[in-house]
């Protein structure tokens, strides 16, 4: 078996191995899937390693940072951890759990704490401390582990991306301080996709992210307290148009661009305006919107025309 850190490859294995192996659990939140992304997302993902065995994925450990007292010490929480349902009870967690242990203090981390079962967790060396405290759960489920052998007392807080629900989100405006990430995002997605076609004008295509930011209707969509994607929505009397809809590549496929764009329908359902956008002919995207209820309407020589309205698709659910 080998424990590596994991590739962008491993992105959607590590999620569909997340969700099953946390699928039969009774006290599972179900969405340990959604915390791993919003980590990720969110550049939290201290430690993130997968378990191979004859070239399969079967296993995924993540260590993240948390607070003491709010202020960070240079501690991490375990967690989640998962293997797959037909390959558990092989030592393949505890290897991963070790070797992630290994590698925090490795990198000069003070300790780990990890809630879960004492039974299972104290064989790795940790204990309960009364000193130190999460407040969400019992105290005999909440243990530590000092890698020098001190501790800190205090309240432990996990990061904000423990808070994701799967396709959860939320909608900032965007302001001028907004601009690089929206830029970095709209280039890294669609360069490759522009250069397939045409030519990329790098100066054309900033000073179009530049006007999207100054019109009005340019929103950052935040997962789990990390801004994760931008949209921009503009508005006429007759329509709404979705100019723009980006999400972070590590944070595709959660669910998150189906909330976005069917919260957009729910609004034209309500004010009785059709939904248009446009989306380039080689881009994927086209598929997505087609299974919203989509249709095409026109198109241009790189570009189709698309357009959702009442009765294209039923919205809930």
């Amino acid at each position: 078996m080998e424990i590596r850190s994991e590739q962008p490859e491993d992105i959607a294995i590590i999620r569909q191995i997340t969700k099953v192996a946390f699928a039969p659990e009774q006290y599972g939140s179900r969405t340990e899937a959604a915390i791993v992304d919003a980590l990720r997302g969110a550049g939290a993902l201290t430690v993130s390693l997968v378990a191979v065995i004859g070239g399969e994925v079967v296993g995924h450990v993540a260590f993240s940072p948390v607070t003491v007292d709010g202020e960070h010490r240079r501690w991490y929480g375990l967690g989640p951890v998962s293997v797959r349902p037909n390959r558990q009870k092989e030592g393949i967690g505890g290897k991963l759990i070790r070797e992630g242990l290994a590698r925090l203090a490795k990198a000069n981390a003070k300790g780990c704490v990890v809630l879960g079962d004492p039974v299972y967790y104290k064989r790795f060396g940790f204990e309960n401390d009364a000193a130190l405290r999460f407040e969400q759960a019992p105290a005999e489920y909440f243990m530590r582990l000092a890698f020098d052998g001190s501790a800190p007392s205090g309240r432990v807080a996990y990061h904000d991306g423990f808070n994701a629900v799967p396709g959860r989100f939320e909608l900032r405006p965007a302001t001028g301080d907004d601009f690089q990430f929206c830029w970095l995002l709209y280039r890294d997605l669609m360069k490759p996709l522009t250069m397939e076609l045409l030519d990329w004008n790098e100066l054309g295509q900033r000073s179009v992210i530049e006007q999207a930011m100054t019109d009005s209707g340019a929103s950052i969509i935040v997962v789990g307290g990390s801004d994760v994607g931008w949209l921009q929505v503009k508005e006429t009397c007759d329509e709404l148009y979705l100019g723009q809809l980006y999400v972070k590549s590590s944070m595709q496929n959660c669910g998150i661009g189906t909330a976005v764009v069917r919260q957009l329908c729910d609004r034209a359902l309500r004010e009785g305006r059709p939904l248009a956008l446009n989306v380039m002919k080689n881009n994927r995207a086209r598929v997505f919107y087609e299974r919203l209820g989509f249709e095409t309407i026109g198109s241009s020589e790189y570009k189709l025309n698309m357009r959702w309205r009442k009765g294209s698709q039923t919205i809930g659910g």
